[in-house]
């Protein structure tokens, strides 16, 4: 949800905050101790968690009590799929496929009866599925927005009225429909999905009260699909016909975290409600540390937030960065941010105003040392639910920096401030002030609005790319790698990541040298790649423009040379070898653009030594992975940030780090908490060949770990396990 946030009342909260601080309670902390699942806040006290009224201020989705203390489903909002889409491929010219944006909604004549396949409710309703259509490849330039009527069932698990939250299995059992016939495009447009026709579409449903007779509805279905088309003649999918069958993530309403929910860091830092906003808006930046908990996938960051003297501004965007960790030195005596390991400009995100208990609270400025307490009331969570391919893997006992600073409309009138938290954690939170000097590469805007890409600055790394396997134990011949003279460029749109392909050549220049058995070796060696990138899409004409970015292809060798017969570097996605990466456009005025980008290579070296010279007789494959960098802000200089008045207390920032719903290891099919187990088998046999409830989280029911939940293989390893004395199952990614 692209969130517009406007104030409404805003005078009449912060006339209340100053007539009424001196009868709100003195600051204390008003968040209340929780269970972790590896560290104990250092000042989480004994507080009982207060019970928060919450107003939606996004797009989220809320829904009338039906009398009987729940909601009638479906709820009246669309399911969307945020960073996601239903695709046309087979049967269509190699290399093309339409993309489908999807939305349901409209639902009429809605019947509710008792059972399912969860012991719940059925529910059968009529709905439109719109699609936004794009083409690419062949079909570059072909559009569509249709319309299309469905007929629905889904199914949901058993709840209990009249308690919050209520949260609760839910299955898509069944969805079809099919243009009316006539469509200049199409001869035949058919949707079909759901359970009931072979194609599991598990999904999950929370409700929370909102007072006043409201609540607040989160729900979600993983939907298997098939798209059947047949081409009408004429039109620009004549002759054409195929099926091609995906999975896509319909949800609605929001990802309210809340205390309890599961995390991913050494303890969630709630906020403090009546501690200090920290001005967080550009050219501001602030940033928390956090210690991974769990290895695997950050997906959805929670923090908390609010306005200077309560008058609520426009947010365009939140500029994200996890970066590393530099520790405390004799430099710089606390610790601070170190390398950009992921950076996003996040303009969806859910947002929940909170205006209970009535607590005053304060507006603090670390660049201008100005401060007010108190100076508002209503502050406001904000939960960013990750697109896969914008996820950050993380691993257990890393510590990490979250950096955030707001870009909004008015700078002027209004402010916006990160919260402080209750708890403490490791160092301080820090400061700095960003600037848009010391950026090392430039690029020309191509005419319409953003760059052609690669931009003509070479890629380097501060890592090395070395040759192990092959050489004397304790050698390696290690080299600092530049890549860059990019030639014969091509671009077209599609690729892997639905933007921009790139193809063409490019020098890789090694400057090598040895260690151990070859201290002494020093050669800089010149060689020819083929390259291929793939980039997400962009948004032509803002700024700034960043986007996924993937090294697909990266490969080339010389033979002949006095010191190998062959030496060949093999790089890229495209080659089993994930190279995810990402790139930032910034308008720099003038008609120029400063250029970041990064990609991470996993990347292979093979090498055969030439006769008579240093590595005769050897040859041997290294595989190893690097991140290499073009561009780049200079580094900012960090400031810890204590709390005013007296800035001697310690003071951190309000946020969460949440990931996948599986936690520790695979297994815990039937959602009790004990993993792989007899009871998880039985739950796998009755959901395999009696028709059962799908796993309330798949990632746990994915046993075997090969990206597919519930199946026989899966049912298989528990066997295995169970039985036989097998291995256990994986760790959760």
């Amino acid at each position: 949800m692209n969130n517009r946030l406007f104030g409404l009342g805003c005078g009449l909260i912060v006339a209340a905050a100053v007539l009424m601080a001196p009868l709100l309670s003195p600051r204390a902390n008003q968040r209340a101790d929780y269970n972790t699942q590896s560290e104990t806040p250092s000042n989480s006290g004994n507080a009982q968690l207060d019970e928060v009224l919450v107003a939606q201020c996004g797009s989220a989705c809320t829904a009338a009590d039906n009398g009987l203390g729940t909601v009638d489903l479906p709820a009246p909002c669309s399911y969307l799929a945020p960073g996601d889409a239903m695709y046309m491929i087979n049967g269509l010219p190699l290399g093309s496929q339409v993309e489908c944006d999807p939305e349901i909604c409209c639902y009429l004549n809605i019947l509710r009866s008792p059972g399912g396949v969860l012991g719940g409710e059925i529910q059968t309703f009529d709905g439109k599925l719109s699609l936004m259509m794009s083409g690419t490849g062949a079909l570059a330039g072909y559009t569509r927005s249709l319309s299309i009527n469905i007929q629905s069932e889904t199914h949901s698990g058993p709840r209990t009225p009249a308690t919050s939250p209520q949260s609760f299995p839910a299955d898509w059992q069944r969805l079809q429909g099919q243009l009316t016939p006539g469509d200049p495009d199409f001869d035949l447009l058919r949707i079909t999905a759901g359970s009931a026709f072979g194609m599991p579409s598990p999904g999950h449903t929370t409700l929370r009260s909102m007072g006043g007779g409201n609540w607040a509805v989160e729900s979600f279905f993983d939907i298997e699909y098939r798209i059947d088309f047949i081409g009408a003649p004429g039109g620009p999918f004549g002759g054409m016909s195929g099926s091609t069958t995906g999975t896509i993530r319909m949800s609605q309403g929001g990802n309210l975290w809340q205390p309890g929910d599961r995390h991913k860091m050494h303890f969630p830092q709630l906020p403090d409600e009546s501690g200090w906003d920290v001005r967080s808006t550009q050219p501001v930046v602030l940033g928390d540390d956090w210690r991974c908990s769990e290895t695997g996938w950050v997906k959805d960051i929670h923090f908390w937030g609010s306005w200077l003297h309560g008058v609520q501004g426009q947010i365009i965007s939140f500029n994200v960065k996890i970066l590393s960790d530099i520790p405390a030195g004799p430099v710089q005596p606390f610790s601070h941010p170190g390398d950009l390991l992921w950076e996003r400009d996040v303009t969806n995100f859910d947002c929940t105003s909170i205006t209970t208990p009535l607590t005053a609270e304060g507006w603090y400025e670390t660049n201008t040392g100005f401060f007010a307490h108190p100076d508002h009331i209503e502050y406001f969570q904000y939960d960013i639910t990750l697109a896969q391919p914008d996820w950050f893997h993380q691993t257990i006992g890393t510590i990490y920096w979250l950096c955030i600073t707001a870009k909004i409309e008015d700078t002027v009138t209004t402010q916006w401030g990160w919260k402080s938290s209750v708890e403490h954690f490791n160092d301080d939170a820090v400061w700095a002030v960003t600037t848009a000097t010391g950026v090392p590469c430039n690029a020309p805007d191509n005419g319409g609005g953003t760059v052609d890409l690669p931009a003509d600055c070479p890629y380097g790394s501060n890592e090395t790319m070395n040759i192990i396997n092959g050489l004397p134990p304790g050698t390696t011949i290690e080299s600092n790698p530049q890549l860059g003279n990019y030639l014969n460029v091509t671009r077209s749109p599609g690729g892997s990541l639905g933007g921009e392909v790139q193809q063409g050549n490019a020098m890789l220049k090694l400057a090598m040298s040895g260690t151990g058995g070859l201290l002494g070796y020093n050669r800089l060696i010149n060689m020819q790649m083929n390259f291929e990138t793939h980039t997400a899409p962009r948004t032509p004409g803002t700024s700034p423009q960043s986007f996924a970015a993937d090294m697909f292809t990266l490969q080339g060798q010389i033979a002949g040379d006095p010191d190998f017969d062959l030496l060949r570097i093999t790089a890229g996605t495209g080659f089993s070898m994930p190279s995810p990466g990402h790139t930032t456009l910034t308008s720099i005025g003038g008609g120029s653009w400063a250029v970041e980008s990064f990609f991470d290579i996993e990347y292979r070296i093979d090498f055969i030594g030439a006769p008579g010279g240093p590595l005769a007789g050897r040859s041997g494959s290294t595989t190893a992975t690097i991140r290499i960098k073009q561009g780049g802000a200079v580094p900012f200089s960090w400031l810890d940030i204590h709390e005013p008045p007296g800035f001697t207390q310690s003071l951190d920032l309000a946020f969460v780090i949440t990931g996948s719903c599986c936690v520790g290891i695979r297994g815990d099919c039937n959602n009790d908490g004990a993993d792989a187990n007899i009871l998880d088998l039985t739950f796998l046999v009755d959901r395999i060949f009696r028709g059962g409830p799908p796993a309330v989280c798949a990632g746990e029911a994915d046993v075997n770990g090969d990206g597919a939940s519930s199946n026989i293989l899966d049912l298989t390893y528990l066997v295995d396990r169970i039985f036989r004395g097998g291995p256990p199952p994986g760790p959760c990614l």
